[in-house]
């Protein structure tokens, strides 16, 4: 195989340098001191319990931030659904964070008629000034210690396989 010498003498040793720092396949957790707390909160749930993120350590939670007028936010509900369902009894928590304005009421009525089967709750300014909320939806997958593991923004199937894959990651892992 014939390649140029500027290939030869530029080229390839970048590209050994770039493998042989980044082993494929290979996914190299952070230090803790690295790694982002996701800021706590306590906001109202739709249901009128409080919701504490801080006290769900142990679990893997996956927070969603979403809103009732958001057409990628809806087509992600069932997506939702179907790993609260898988997932729920191994440790993990979806939380869906509204950011209607208006009544808790109106968001559950919303929640009981699409069949949203995990909590939501409702998100005030600070809590989205917190996140860095901008476009929605936003999700953020939690560790069980507290950490942020990752956040996505959009939705698509392809997103929801890599969100997937991340939550059988950090529920095969121990924590707190």
């Amino acid at each position: 195989m014939w390649l140029p010498s500027r290939w030869l003498k530029y080229g390839l040793p970048f590209l050994v340098a770039i493998f042989i720092q980044s082993p494929v396949g290979c996914k190299k957790e952070p230090p803790k001191e690295k790694r982002l707390l996701a800021p706590d909160f306590t906001l109202l749930a739709v249901d009128g319990k409080t919701v504490t993120l801080s006290r769900l350590r142990g679990k893997v939670v996956l927070l969603d931030f979403w809103a009732t007028w958001c057409k990628p936010c809806r087509l992600a509900i069932p997506h939702l659904n179907d790993l609260y369902k898988a997932y729920q009894k191994s440790g993990l928590e979806i939380i869906g964070v509204s950011l209607d304005k208006g009544s808790p009421e109106r968001i559950r009525r919303f929640a009981v008629n699409i069949g949203v089967q995990y909590t939501l709750i409702m998100a005030d300014d600070e809590v989205i000034r917190k996140y860095g909320i901008s476009p929605i939806p936003t999700t953020y997958l939690i560790d069980r210690d507290g950490y942020i593991s990752n956040k996505w923004i959009g939705f698509s199937q392809n997103l929801m396989n890599n969100i997937t894959t991340e939550i059988e990651r950090l529920l095969s892992q121990e924590g707190a």
